[in-house]
Order: structure tokens, then sequence, then C-alpha cells
């Protein structure tokens, strides 16, 4: 048994629970405390998700000493109060200049789990992929990433999936700035157990659901740039959203001041460029 899973705590009304608080006094009822905490001294774990605006941005995880005083309801209460200022901040990142270091990799690469999801085979560019996470091979283990998108595949082949419509499938951003997205799948054909991860450079479409929230748009607006930027023009984005074309254009002209653009091929730039950007920054210091 386990609890305070992120899951559980992303969609709970107070996204924040100790694992004292969780088990009534009794930590022993918690896998992870049993098979983590305590072999490493641990005690109370607090878990927090950084949430705002309806959005997750972030995840926060405190430990205790074995022998020190457990979380009190006080301290969670107080993370509670500063997570969604927490939440703000990382929302505000995703605005700032990218780091200088980029990634040379364009080729989707490929690896291959065991049944145990042991990493069993890699192509290069699966192996390149892998070294570009931030935490790997730090861990012995393959990044979380990785296993969340198994985690989806599994609930979807075992009917436990919340959404079972949604595709085993997760995005992740590298150390260089790029964003990839992850799709497992489980393998067919005689004797096959095994689960392949495909890793590729997310496209702007993939880009527009993480990046787009972090300038405060309203719904209307991020459906209107959704549609921009699948190169829908204004009577076509007024047809499919029943709205007039003037209000589209109004739309469009408040999402301008806030996104700091003035027309919709800089708006549809700025997306690209958040995924293109470092390899382009990249590419220009090796030609100086």
């Amino acid at each position: 048994m386990d609890v305070n899973k992120w899951t559980q705590l992303a969609r709970a009304l107070r996204p924040v629970n100790s694992l004292y608080l969780a088990t009534q006094g009794q930590p022993d009822r918690s896998t992870r405390y049993r098979d983590i905490c305590l072999p490493l001294g641990l005690g109370d774990e607090l878990r927090v998700v950084l949430r705002t605006d309806g959005a997750t941005w972030g995840f926060m995880c405190l430990h205790r000493e074995r022998n020190g005083a457990n979380f009190t309801p006080a301290e969670a209460a107080f993370l509670a109060d500063i997570s969604p200022h927490l939440a703000a901040g990382l929302r505000a990142a995703l605005l700032l200049e990218r780091a200088e270091a980029a990634s040379e990799l364009d080729s989707p690469g490929l690896i291959i789990l065991a049944h145990d999801f042991s990493l069993l085979a890699a192509t290069p560019a699966g192996e390149r992929w892998l070294s570009e996470l931030a935490d790997y091979p730090l861990r012995q283990e393959l990044p979380q990433v990785i296993y969340a998108a198994v985690a989806r595949l599994t609930a979807v082949e075992c009917g436990a999936a919340p959404e079972p419509d949604l595709a085993p499938r997760a995005r992740v951003r590298t150390r260089g700035g790029q964003w990839l997205v992850l799709h497992a799948s489980r393998l067919t054909g005689r004797g096959a157990a095994e689960i392949a991860v495909i890793m590729e450079p997310a496209p702007p479409a993939e880009l527009a659901p993480l990046l787009l929230p972090a300038y405060g748009l309203t719904r209307r607006e991020d459906d209107v740039v959704q549609m921009v930027l699948r190169g829908t023009a204004t009577v076509g984005i007024a047809a499919k959203l029943r709205i007039s074309e003037y209000t589209v254009q109004q739309h469009l002209k408040s999402v301008f001041d806030k996104i700091g653009v003035g027309s919709r091929r800089e708006l549809v730039a700025r997306v690209f460029g958040e995924q293109y950007k470092p390899r382009m920054r990249n590419a220009i210091l090796r030609r100086d």
C-alpha cells in the first residue's frame, strides 16, 4: 500500500500531505516508507504539488531524519499557502532565457525495456537522448519520465486508466532546453513482452499547452492561439468557435500584448523558438 501518490495529490483539493498524517501515525503502512525511507534513515515525508490556476508545474518532497520530529499540520498548511506562489515562479521560468548549452540531436531515439522495466537495448539516438535527461545517469534507475510513460501504458492495458483515450506518453525538458515527447508501446510478436519507448523532439503543437499557460491567457485566448498555430485563418477561427471575426481580432490583440509579439508570424515564431532557439544559438557559436 502506498499513500500521497503524486497523481492523487495533483487532483486533491489540498495538494499537500505528510506521510504520518496520511497514515494516521502508522507510516509502516506505506510501502515507500518501508522500502525507501527506513533504509535511508529517513522519517516523515512531506509532499506538495506546486499547482496554480488548475495546472501543475512542479513537485516538492521534504524529509525529516528518522529520529527527528514529524511534520506538523501547521507546517503542511504553510506549504499549502506558498505552493501556488512557487508554482507561479516555475511557470514564469518558462518565459526566461533558455540555457546556452544545446543538443544537436534531432532524430528519434528508441529504447527497449524488459519485463521488469530494466533497460534491455537502445539505439544510439536513444542513448544520447537518455544522457540529455537531467536525472540520468546520476541515478541507477532510468529517468522518472520513462517510468511515467510506462505506468500510463500499464494502466491503459489493465483498464485502470482514469482517461483511457489518452495515449501512453509523457513530455520532458532536456538539459539543453529542448522538449521531448516520449511514447510507450508494448511490442507484439511471438513471446514478446518488452516495452518500446520512443523519444523525439516535441513539435510546436506539443509545446503550446505547456508554454501558453505561462503567459496567463484566458481559455478563449488559448483556443484562438491553438488554431493560429495550426494555420487557421480568422474566418475559420470565427466559424469554429462560433464568434465574430471582430471578436477573434480582439482576442488576438490581447494575446499579442500578453506574449509581447505584434503579429501571427511572430507568435508562431515565438513558440517555434522555444524549441529550436537553443540549437540555433549553439550553431551560431560554432560558426563564430
